[in-house]
């Protein structure tokens, strides 16, 4: 498996602790293989201010491949992430600050799709934090050239039945 993507249909039912989840795990169940976590989430990140505590060097994420131009090979795409263990078996890459970052990427989103197969030829699987679907900008190569997808969903049943416009349905 080479892409792996997770998002939800409501906010916030865990997609990111997932993806970070699995990412931590992933070496203990494929030990021949480094995992990569893409913080897609096109309205903000929660990895920057939570789980990395904003503590990513300059130069690093989605941003920068962005700024870059082009994604370029597997290795150039593990460089622009941070190492989350010193194994270096385990990366994230980081993603945008504020929603407003999001317009720009649509070229960005489909080269890391593209690449998703020659970084699993290079023994890295990519697991996407895709966050809520529905969002104007949304990182739709990730979810059609995916693997696997998975809908992360709340553990009530009201998480469940989302109606087309994003409302409750009611009997």
């Amino acid at each position: 498996m080479s892409l792996f993507t997770l998002c939800s249909a409501t906010g916030a039912p865990g997609v990111t602790t997932t993806a970070l989840a699995l990412g931590w795990v992933w070496p203990l169940v494929h030990p021949d293989r480094r995992n990569l976590v893409v913080d897609a989430d096109v309205s903000g990140s929660g990895i920057l201010p939570g789980y990395t505590q904003a503590g990513v060097p300059a130069g690093g994420g989605v941003l920068a491949l962005a700024a870059a131009r082009r994604v370029g090979t597997a290795e150039e795409i593990v460089e622009h992430a941070v190492a989350l263990d010193p194994d270096a078996r385990r990366f994230v890459l980081t993603g945008l600050s504020a929603t407003t970052q999001a317009r720009p990427l649509g070229p960005v989103w489909q080269s890391l799709a593209d690449a998703a197969p020659s970084l699993g030829a290079a023994s890295t699987d990519v697991l996407v934090d895709l966050g809520r679907l529905g969002h104007r900008y949304e990182p739709t190569p990730l979810i059609e050239q995916a693997d696997t997808v998975v809908v992360v969903l709340g553990s009530t049943l009201a998480s469940v039945c989302i109606g087309s416009r994003g409302r409750r349905r009611r009997k």
